[in-house]
């Protein structure tokens, strides 16, 4: 567990509102989803609404329903990966497959990502692990704003192979990533977007990032490059979000490009009321309202709104906690996260050449993992 009686801060000049509640939510290992709602909700009213960070323009923050949904999907690929192991060899996602190139892992901060490429075209995508509340590196990382999982060595490594991708090989890059995992592509995705621009090369595809209910990614973008982001990298970055509406991560710090917030619906498309524990992430929302036109184009675009106390804290109290982290994990007192748990229902193929996720749980297959070395056939396509 964090020590969270270290010489922190319990005021912050929050109104009076104490963070103990919060903090021993994060000693006790409890998902913090709920107890930061109702922190959020306790704050006075200026810190209720935006700081004077609002979310930043990238060059382009494009992406059609179809492509939309197709990132969203794969934003669960690396809990899936890491479900499976070794033997998750390919992705199929609606009409494409992927070949599982390489993990991305460190023990130390919590970061997990892999690195598919398309079999058609070569094109590289990062999906980047979301929040695994089971695992108190990444509750922490969450707390500091990602800048742990955004300086550790995998993540570098990971920023680095995007680089070749794109510069030495020409391919289009792309970033995904849901919660935790959407602030990170962000950073990712300026990195690569800052290593383009310096090299001069030529490429002429913006580096794109897609974030789902995502973790702000502008604080920790700015920590790894002096405190400001440079215009000339912001336009080589093609960023877009979505969320849906009572979603509270999306609203912790600011983003790199635009979002677009969805009303929350069933899966007959209906709206509905969901608390924040219950809006995070949904993907029957999700899927529901990226399957349908009509939901599609009802998405409003613009700035989530930045909860500017709840970013004051992060910054306050954040490395701290990150610091109070590493050192338990270098002394041992913390042992690895429970295996990582599935969302929605799953099942291998009786030849064992594939296993099928239904992530919403609505009877359609998802994801189809290619296992051990399989080669995709058109059969195995979700979407002919």
């Amino acid at each position: 567990m964090v020590n969270t009686s270290l010489a922190l801060p319990q005021s912050l000049g929050l109104g009076g509102v104490s963070l103990s509640p919060l903090l021993d939510a994060v000693a006790a290992g409890a998902p913090p989803i709920a107890v930061l709602a109702d922190f959020a909700a306790a704050l006075p009213e200026p810190l209720r609404g935006p700081d004077d960070t609002p979310s930043v323009a990238t060059g382009a923050s494009d992406a059609s329903r179809a492509e939309a949904l197709s990132y969203t999907t794969l934003a669960a690929v690396p809990r899936l990966v890491d479900a499976l192991g070794p033997q998750a060899t390919g992705i199929v996602v609606g009409g494409e497959a992927f070949a599982v190139a390489e993990t991305y892992e460190d023990a130390v901060t919590g970061f997990h990502a892999v690195q598919l490429r398309s079999l058609s075209d070569g094109r590289a995508v990062f999906a980047l692990d979301d929040t695994n509340f089971e695992s108190l590196a990444d509750v922490v990382a969450d707390l500091d704003l990602a800048r742990p999982q955004a300086s550790s060595p995998a993540f570098a490594a990971m920023v680095a192979d995007a680089e070749t991708a794109a510069i030495a090989e020409g391919n289009e890059v792309a970033f995904v990533g849901a919660s935790l995992g959407g602030a990170l592509a962000q950073v990712a995705g300026y990195e690569t977007a800052e290593a383009v621009l310096a090299a001069a090369t030529g490429h002429a595809e913006r580096i794109e990032v897609f974030g789902v209910d995502p973790l702000g990614g502008r604080d920790a973008a700015e920590s790894l490059n002096g405190g400001a982001l440079d215009p000339a990298v912001l336009a080589w970055l093609d960023a877009v979000h979505v969320r849906t509406e009572g979603d509270i991560v999306s609203r912790v710090s600011s983003h790199l490009g635009d979002t677009i917030t969805f009303q929350a619906v069933d899966a007959g498309g209906n709206p509905v009321v969901l608390t924040a524990d219950e809006a995070h992430v949904n993907l029957e929302s999700l899927f529901t309202n990226l399957s349908s036109d009509a939901l599609f184009a009802a998405g409003e675009r613009g700035d989530p709104g930045e909860i500017g106390g709840l970013a004051l804290l992060a910054n306050a109290v954040g490395p701290g906690l990150s610091d109070a982290f590493a050192d338990a994990v270098r002394d041992g007192l913390i042992g690895p996260p429970p295996p990582v748990e599935l969302r929605g229902s799953g099942a291998f193929n009786p030849t064992g050449r594939f296993f099928d996720l239904d992530a919403d749980r609505d009877g359609d297959v998802d994801i189809r993992a290619l296992l051990n070395g399989a080669t995709p056939s058109a059969d195995d396509l979700l979407i002919a």
